[in-house]
């Protein structure tokens, strides 16, 4: 290929690619003084005229050596309490946020209404202390949706959003500070595993792709699922049994249940207990009590991940 050509393909392929930068825009934004070592109060207001569930919104907060602070969201009709009064709203920051580091980031998306948001603010420090805020969004690269909204180690997760790089090798999905093995990339979404390692608790995903990094979003990460137990120790075809364990989904049609190779029905599921529809198996005699139980190996999955101690069963013409 001559170097003209090439050069031509290549500057063509580039411009082909989807656009990855990601550009933060602020939508709203306050900043405070302490002017006495009182406790003082401010109000910020957020106007949003236009509200979409799926835009990404980060609530970000700087605490310039305030040494008590509280921030509430309210509306306008609550922007001006009495100071000696318990403020309405819903406090959702405090001064055990700032222990760790002066600067916190919330994932507000889709927590705000059309129209006036107030954050009251209450505070006390030092004679020049100060506190920050500012209302961001990505405009870029993003994550609008996460499918499960809650998940298990070791299971599988869908973020929407993009533009993403459709080379798994140009995307990085983080939990916090734990890095996510990407299964499949396409320009809207991506499928990853959620890390073996995590435990229970709420965590913070981004994504990284083509260099640039995504508005963070929240995600709880439920206990690894286990079995603990059975209602019975052998069980007759078609009738019903308990299986007693933990972090078992509450829709009974995520949990699947073997009992040797066939599938037992889960006819009802809590995250503490399955109640299971045992299978025909022609190899214990249908349950005639001439036949002599036999013994098959559980098991259970949650979604896409293996219970921990699995047991086995028995399968015999009387339950007991």
């Amino acid at each position: 290929m001559r170097p003209i050509y090439f050069l031509t393909w290549l500057a063509a392929f580039i411009l082909a690619q989807p656009n990855c930068r990601a550009e933060v825009k602020t939508l709203a934004s306050g900043n405070y003084t302490a002017k006495s070592m009182q406790i003082q109060q401010f109000a910020g207001r957020i106007q949003l005229d236009q509200v979409d569930n799926g835009t990404p919104l980060t609530l970000n907060f700087t605490n310039g050596k305030f040494a008590w602070v509280r921030v509430f969201l309210t509306d306008s009709a609550n922007s001006n309490p009495d100071p000696k009064s318990q403020p309405r709203g819903m406090m959702i920051i405090n001064e055990n946020s700032f222990k760790r580091a002066s600067q916190v980031s919330l994932d507000f998306t889709g927590r705000l209404r059309q129209g006036t948001s107030v954050l009251l603010i209450r505070g006390a420090g030092m004679p020049g202390s100060t506190f920050g805020w500012t209302l961001t969004t990505v405009t870029g690269t993003k994550i609008t949706r996460v499918e499960p909204s809650s998940v298990q180690s070791g299971g599988s997760i869908t973020l929407t959003g993009g533009p993403y790089s459709t080379d798994v090798n140009q995307n990085v999905v983080m939990f916090n500070n734990t890095k996510a093995k990407i299964i499949d990339a396409t320009t809207d979404s991506i499928k990853a595993m959620v890390p073996d390692a995590l435990t229970a608790g709420t965590y913070t995903i981004t994504v990284t792709s083509g260099g640039t990094k995504s508005n963070p979003v929240s995600v709880k990460l439920k206990g690894a699922p286990e079995v603990t137990g059975t209602s019975l120790n052998c069980v007759k075809s078609t009738t019903t049994f308990s299986i007693y364990g933990k972090n078992f989904s509450e829709v009974a049609s995520e949990n699947e249940v073997r009992i040797g190779s066939e599938a037992a029905k889960v006819v009802s599921a809590s995250p503490e207990s399955l109640t299971v529809e045992v299978p025909m198996f022609p190899d214990a005699g249908g349950g005639l009590w001439f036949n002599p139980p036999l013994q098959k190996p559980m098991t259970v999955k949650v979604g896409n991940v293996m219970c921990k101690g699995n047991l086995s069963i028995y399968i015999g013409p009387y339950p007991w």
